[in-house]
């Protein structure tokens, strides 16, 4: 504004001097012609009428001149602040793009960095199920291995019981064979006397062991003692072991066995020297065998 105004001062002035210039001129020509009586009263109002139309029409064209210039410079001016507004709209709208191109970025960052994250945890929670997976692997594994010796353990504890229980059978039924060889004593009474004995309480009802350990001993016998003759013989191959049900020696066969025992002491000690050496000998084959066996399977 204070520049239109200063524009409008400058023309105002400029306005007033050319009137001045204008009004000194008409006056001079005015005076000079009254001077030399060229003009006559009505000549002269006419000259005055002229010069003030003249002067209003001056006047005039210097206002549409000015009018003119005004809006020019209201249009200039009016363009100066529309390019002023344009450039801050366009400014702000490339400001705003910016801060929507930086939030899109962060907004991206971001995007990228939880899906970051959610492969990281899908590899997390791969890792531990293949690490729990491997752990549970690990322990079936040890627990088979774990389940597979103590059923070895069991198996060769089983084995070890039914070789102590078979030697035990088979020294109950080579005492058996020795007193019936001495023959004072039958079949039952020897039995009974022996089953007595707390050592043989786990074997003495045992049908099927005592039947196989008497069966060694009886082939021990026969094969490795052939001067035994044919009476031992044929009392060895007909002893048959029955199953010992709480029997309980009578104080008869206590009396026999210690009269016997005084009077054929040498005898006995001799056969059963004879009998334990060839029994031990055979337990020995026996239990050899059956590891072999039981290692080669």
């Amino acid at each position: 504004m204070s520049l239109l105004q200063h524009t409008q001062d400058l023309r105002n002035h400029e306005q007033t001097l050319r009137d001045l210039a204008w009004k000194k001129k008409v006056d001079a020509e005015f005076a000079a012609a009254v001077q030399s009586n060229q003009l006559t009263y009505e000549q002269s109002e006419a000259l005055q009428l002229q010069m003030i139309q003249q002067s209003l029409a001056s006047q005039h064209a210097s206002s549409i001149d000015a009018h003119r210039e005004d809006a020019m410079l209201m249009f200039i001016g009016f363009g100066f602040v529309l390019f002023i507004v344009v450039a801050f709209i366009s400014q702000f709208k490339a400001r705003s793009i910016t801060e929507k191109e930086h939030e899109l970025e962060d907004e991206k960052s971001r995007l990228k960095m939880r899906q970051e994250m959610e492969q990281e945890k899908t590899a997390l929670h791969r890792d531990i199920e293949r690490h729990k997976t491997s752990v549970n692997q690990d322990l079936q594994r040890e627990i088979t291995h774990m389940h597979r010796n103590l059923e070895q353990e069991k198996t060769a504890l089983h084995k070890r019981s039914c070789e102590e229980r078979f030697a035990t059978a088979i020294k109950m039924e080579r005492q058996i064979l020795e007193l019936i060889l001495k023959g004072k004593m039958t079949a039952e009474e020897a039995e009974a006397v022996i089953a007595a004995d707390y050592q043989f309480v786990s074997v003495k009802d045992d049908s099927e062991i005592r039947n196989e350990a008497a069966q060694k001993v009886s082939d021990a016998l026969s094969v490795t003692h052939p001067d035994l003759t044919e009476a031992d013989l044929a009392k060895v191959k007909m002893y048959k072991p029955q199953p010992v049900m709480e029997r309980m020696v009578s104080p008869a066969m206590d009396d026999i066995n210690d009269s016997d025992e005084s009077t054929s002491v040498d005898e006995s000690n001799g056969l059963e020297g004879l009998v334990k050496k060839d029994i031990h000998e055979e337990l020995a084959s026996h239990f050899a065998n059956r590891n072999s066996l039981g290692a080669t399977a």
